[in-house]
């Protein structure tokens, strides 16, 4: 059977999926002409997926966004709760099944194990991946971890998936300490792995936020700046309080600065340092209390010409607006160009895509799930539908078939 598919998982947030679904999704772009991508569980139905929506924009993928995902996770609570868990994978199979038709291949992105809240002690993501024969790429998250940790990780990790039965695709171990990568390549070498061990470093820009992401979180306004600038990083915040010659010492390169609304000697500083070449240059302003800037402050503004300093203000007292900021987790959007760029040129870096290539051409399997060897047969029936008669109609077992018969449609009773 050929492999059409290849399902992505982690067990832990912060992992990097997303980041190994871009880098894998331009290499698929490459050799195939439909790909779609689909998640089988989302965070929220009433909210777009950031995930599906980044994938789905950036590589511009003809496909809607319901046929996008299968369920939210307060749906998946509901059906483990009622056991009702084979339903779900069966539900799961006819999705990726539907898309096969269409597509040429199917990038699955799992969720983490950890958001449904119904304690499960299995991974609901390997359960799926072996009942729709999915080859399976888990992303380990090694972001400050010490050499034997990383390698006991890669083992457990590797046993885990032998067990389960799923077909092993490859591992990524990602955000790892750049000067522990060829240390840990060296102690694989000679290993007799039967699948792909990619390392991706850590990167810092990943992790910034940007100015739009900071808007949005915390309902201020866009008072000063192009659209364009909303996709600026921020690599710290500072708050000023002090005089100006003692702030400005403090002042970084891709600082967030905020400050109440009155400070304008803060931001005359600001803009004379922008035009300066002995300091760095900020990203952004934002100014607290809800205080307005002055008339003239603002033509003075308008003046420069290319200045790309966004200015932000907002309601929040300086203490609060600062909170907000801290408790913003960084996503990874299909605006975020720089951000995409960085990824892709990770893979193109670390990662031999050739060898992946080849991985995927010769990773034709014939194992065959349980579950998808029922599908396989029900397919099959509604293909050749028959009339059939069961006897012994008051045996509950004949009633339950007779059902299902009705139910999947694969057979006149």
């Amino acid at each position: 059977m050929k492999t059409k598919s290849l399902y992505i998982s982690t067990l832990e947030k912060g992992s990097g999926s997303l980041v190994v679904s871009i880098g894998l999704m331009q290499l698929l772009k490459s050799k195939y002409n439909r790909v779609a991508f689909f998640r089988p569980i989302i965070k929220n139905c009433n909210k777009k997926d950031s995930d599906i929506d980044t994938i789905k924009k950036y590589f511009n993928l003809r496909l809607s966004y319901e046929d996008s995902y299968g369920f939210c996770i307060d749906e998946v609570d509901d059906m483990i709760s009622n056991d009702k868990i084979n339903n779900f994978y069966e539900i799961i199979l006819e999705k990726v099944k539907k898309l096969e038709q269409n597509y040429d291949f199917i990038l699955i992105e799992g969720i983490e194990k950890d958001l449904i809240s119904i304690g499960l002690d299995f991974d609901i993501n390997l359960g799926l991946a072996k009942h729709i024969s999915a080859p399976y790429i888990s992303v380990l998250n090694m972001k400050n971890k010490e050499y034997k940790h990383i390698i006991e990780d890669i083992k457990i990790e590797e046993k885990s998936i032998k067990k389960s039965g799923c077909i092993h695709f490859g591992t990524f171990v990602n955000r790892i300490d750049d000067k522990l990568i060829s240390r840990c390549k060296d102690y694989f070498k000679n290993s007799d792995l039967d699948y792909e061990l990619n390392f991706l470093p850590q990167k810092d820009e990943l992790e910034y936020l940007t100015i739009e992401q900071i808007k949005d979180n915390i309902n201020c306004k866009y008072i000063f700046g192009k659209k364009e600038y909303l996709q600026k990083h921020i690599k710290s915040t500072k708050i000023a309080c002090m005089s100006v010659e003692n702030f400005i010492k403090h002042i970084q390169g891709d600082d967030l600065i905020i400050t109440s609304g009155d400070r304008v000697d803060i931001i005359m500083a600001i803009l004379t340092l922008y035009h300066t070449t002995n300091y760095p240059n900020i990203s952004a302003i934002i100014l607290t209390g809800g205080l307005k800037l002055d008339k003239t402050i603002k033509s003075l503004l308008e003046s420069f010409n290319h200045l790309a300093i966004p200015i932000l203000s907002t309601n929040e007292d300086t203490y609060t607006t600062t909170k907000k900021i801290d408790s913003i987790k960084s996503i990874i959007t299909y605006k975020n160009k720089t951000k995409i760029a960085t990824i892709l040129g990770l893979f193109n870096t670390n990662i031999d895509i050739k060898r992946v290539e080849k991985k995927l051409q010769e990773n034709n399997t014939n194992i065959v799930s349980p579950l998808m060897f029922q599908y396989n047969i029900f397919k099959k029936a509604r293909e050749n539908k028959k009339t059939i008669v069961l006897p012994e109609s008051f045996d509950s077992r004949i009633l339950k078939a007779t059902q299902i018969s009705i139910v999947s449609q694969i057979a006149n009773i």
